[in-house]
């Protein structure tokens, strides 16, 4: 908290841009305010007590500039010599008080050059972060537009493609070619609502507006359901999908929706890269306080150089299709990680990949924000 009170108000003084009166006045009080701590502290420390007017240097120089800051310098190295060094009352009157003054001044220099330097860097810092907020914030406000423009038109052909379905089931005879457009009007509109969920999740990952909202649940439901879900998509590509437990008790408290994203982007991610006749197991182990989830494929694997990007944004591995922006294994990464839980992945190529993750059981939050992005 210290560390971040001290951060705003030096963002806030170089940020400050003083008139050049201003500047030069600031000065001149910091530095008579250093003489005066000299003057009633140098009987009780020591004339080493004298390097803090060099206080004065860095905040005219944080305040002002270089310009302030070398002002500021040559008051103190003046007011050091006329009121401390002997004889006093007097200014440059010998060589070891012209020599010692120098050097104070040179230090000051010195300082106030450094200082100016963090100086700017902090202001360029504190002008790329409000552009990067502005940019973000922009992104998000694009995202959703387009998000609410898209839905419109999607929620249409989603209904069209409901209703030719029930008109091809109602038919007698339908051909072949009729019952595959029907499909691809229906997978092609999933598929785009999906990725307009992604966008938008991630859009508000990077704010950290997403919130997770915590209840009682089964795991071993929310995996039955899942598989459920996503079994269509195996059948057409005949892969199998297997369920299998250990243990007794799969309850905690955790997002069920969220969870189901996790489970369909992880299940969906094999199954795009898992060949036909191919097997995918999703297995659960019920631990004391953790429960250990698994899904295993005997897909097209992962190279041991590109597992470390695995679930970076809008990374995609190769050999399968090129469905998607790259979202969905970042996100499955963002919701474990909010549970409070651990996600990692094993991978071989030609040897299928294994991702596993461990959740808590008492995840007791209310609501927990995501707050991972800027980091990523």
């Amino acid at each position: 908290m210290l560390s971040q009170t001290v951060s705003r108000f030096l963002i806030q003084t170089v940020s400050a841009n003083p008139s050049g009166l201003k500047r030069f006045l600031f000065a001149v009080v910091a530095v008579s305010l250093t003489l005066l701590i000299t003057a009633f502290s140098r009987s009780l420390i020591s004339e080493a007590l004298f390097s803090i007017n060099l206080l004065a240097v860095v905040a005219s120089t944080l305040y002002g500039g270089r310009r302030a800051g070398l002002f500021a310098a040559l008051l103190s190295a003046v007011g050091l010599d006329f009121f401390f060094i002997e004889p006093v009352f007097s200014v440059f009157d010998s060589a070891a008080s012209f020599y010692r003054v120098g050097f104070y001044g040179f230090i000051a220099f010195v300082m106030s050059t450094v200082v100016h330097e963090l100086r700017r860097l902090l202001q360029e810092t504190e002008i790329a972060r409000g552009e990067a907020d502005r940019a973000r914030a922009f992104r998000e406000e694009v995202l959703a537009v387009i998000a609410h423009d898209l839905r419109n038109p999607l929620a249409t052909i989603t209904l069209v493609g409901g209703v030719l379905q029930k008109q091809a089931q109602k038919r007698a005879e339908i051909s072949e070619p009729e019952l595959m457009a029907i499909h691809r009007l229906q997978e092609s509109s999933r598929r785009m609502d999906t990725l307009i969920e992604n966008l938008l999740d991630v859009a508000k990952m990077e704010t950290g507006r997403l919130s997770l909202r915590p209840r009682s649940c089964d795991l071993q439901v929310i995996a039955g359901e899942t598989l459920q879900m996503m079994r269509p998509q195996a059948d057409e590509k005949k892969i199998e999908l297997r369920l299998e437990t250990e243990g007794s008790s799969f309850e905690g408290l955790w997002d069920e929706s969220r969870l189901v994203q996790v489970l369909a982007n992880l299940l969906g991610n094999s199954l795009k890269y898992t060949q036909a006749r191919g097997v995918i197991e999703l297995r659960l182990n019920a631990g004391d306080e953790w429960i250990f989830v698994e899904i295993r494929d005997n897909g097209s694997g992962i190279s041991p150089e590109k597992l470390p990007h695995v679930f970076e944004r809008y990374w995609q591995a190769e050999g399968g299709s090129r469905q998607g922006a790259g979202l969905g294994l970042f996100i499955v990464k963002s919701i474990v990680d909010a549970h409070g839980g651990q996600i990692e992945v094993r991978s071989e190529l030609g040897q299928g990949s294994t991702f596993a993750f461990k959740l808590p059981r008492n995840f007791s939050e209310k609501v927990k924000t995501l707050t991972t992005l800027t980091e990523a």
